[in-house]
């Protein structure tokens, strides 16, 4: 369904203008979802989160709503979720042990269920030595800045400090290569020694220089993660991932580079790109070259490549804090669930074929993801942290 339609009925709510049938179904699924308990649905939260957390998700299937009744259920769902987004978010602080309860009912009455909350900022910084810093999550990113590294707030890194002009640990060892990681439900930031700056998503890796030597500025990277270089005259900047080399002078692109996807592929927002891709099993002098203008995506499956046109949101959303779905199959959108949440997804039957488009916030918590797909007809259950798909 489309947003016009979604406003149409919450319209109709907030004006008391809905039919019985309408109102006897948002209702009911209110009261499947907060319990018999329940208060009175919020309406100032219902418009307040229309504003802000409008979320339009709808399966991609060739079959037809033909019925009011089957447009007014998922018109319902579609409510609720705004509703949903409201009641979660109050129980959200900075518990991060991976769950949430409350019995707080000062919004409607409402009792919010045990809950998977999203990722936030939090990576691990390794030193030349293989110290392991663990970086504050109440900052965004750090920034590597006259060869001392310092959080993008200026204050200092614990456990890191500058010793007769490089970076040393506590130890006393130069440091020449340093790795910044994130887990599964984590991502961070870095700005480089010669301006450039890293956003990486969650389970990524990225390795680099204290500072940048020689006629080349190289790093390497494993997972995701978007580059916005600096322009350096003279002095290339290149990025090793899953076989293949990204070359460009100044640029913004994204990588995409897990172990476990089948492909990399990386997508140039702005500026040139050359993309050298290899097969594992050849020379690398018989790599595959290609140079990409933006909008344009290589994906790399074990050197064989293929470019084509996309839409760029679909691989940065995740740097602005969305998810963003478009003609997405659903093992994909799990994938993403998975590095975001820190799930498991087990699939108990053949996975649908079915894809989606639309976009929501990655700060809304695991229960309102799971709303959606209740809406797209695809059965589920969640135990701990494994999410079961029937």
């Amino acid at each position: 369904m489309t947003k016009d339609e979604v406003d149409k009925l919450i319209d109709k709510y907030l004006a008391g203008s809905c039919t019985p049938e309408e109102m006897a179904l948002i209702e009911k699924a209110y009261t499947a979802t907060y319990g018999e308990n329940a208060g009175e649905i919020d309406k100032a939260a219902l418009e307040q989160q229309r504003k802000r957390v409008y979320t339009s998700l709808r399966r991609n299937s060739t079959k037809k709503i033909r019925t009011l009744q089957n447009y007014i259920r998922i018109a319902a769902a579609a409510i609720l979720l705004l509703t949903l987004a409201s009641a979660l978010y109050f129980t959200i602080s900075h518990n991060r042990s991976g769950y949430s309860q409350s019995s707080d009912k000062s919004k409607g009455g409402r009792t919010a269920q045990s809950d998977i909350l999203p990722g936030y900022n939090q990576a691990t910084l390794t030193l030349a030595d293989g110290k392991k810093v663990l970086l504050d999550s109440a900052q965004s990113g750090i920034i590597v800045i006259n060869e001392d590294i310092k959080y993008q707030s200026g204050g200092s890194v614990t456990g890191v400090f500058l010793s007769e002009g490089r970076v040393k640990s506590p130890r006393g060892l130069p440091n020449s290569l340093l790795s910044l990681t994130t887990p599964k439900g984590g991502q961070y930031q870095v700005t480089l020694s010669d301006g450039t700056k890293v956003w990486l998503n969650a389970a990524s890796t990225l390795k680099y220089p204290s500072r940048f030597s020689g006629n080349s500025r190289e790093v390497e990277i494993s997972g995701e993660a978007f580059f916005d270089v600096a322009q350096v005259k003279d002095k290339p900047f290149k990025v090793k991932s899953r076989r293949q080399v990204v070359d460009v002078l100044g640029t913004s692109f994204n990588i995409s580079a897990y172990a476990e996807d089948p492909s990399v592929k990386t997508t140039l927002i702005t500026g040139v790109v050359q993309v050298s891709a290899y097969d594992e099993n050849k020379p690398k002098n018989q790599s595959i070259i290609k140079r990409l203008i933006p909008g344009q995506q290589v994906i790399n499956h074990n050197g064989e490549i293929e470019v084509k046109a996309i839409d760029i949101n679909t691989a940065i959303a995740w740097k602005s804090g969305d998810f963003y779905f478009k003609n997405t199959t659903l093992e994909d959108m799990m994938q993403q669930l998975i590095r975001w949440y820190d799930i498991e997804v087990t699939y108990k039957s053949p996975i649908p074929k079915e894809t989606f488009t639309g976009d929501m916030p990655r700060n809304a918590s695991l229960r309102t993801v799971l709303e959606l797909l209740k809406i797209s007809g695809i059965r589920f259950h969640l135990e701990g942290r494994r999410l079961y798909i029937d």
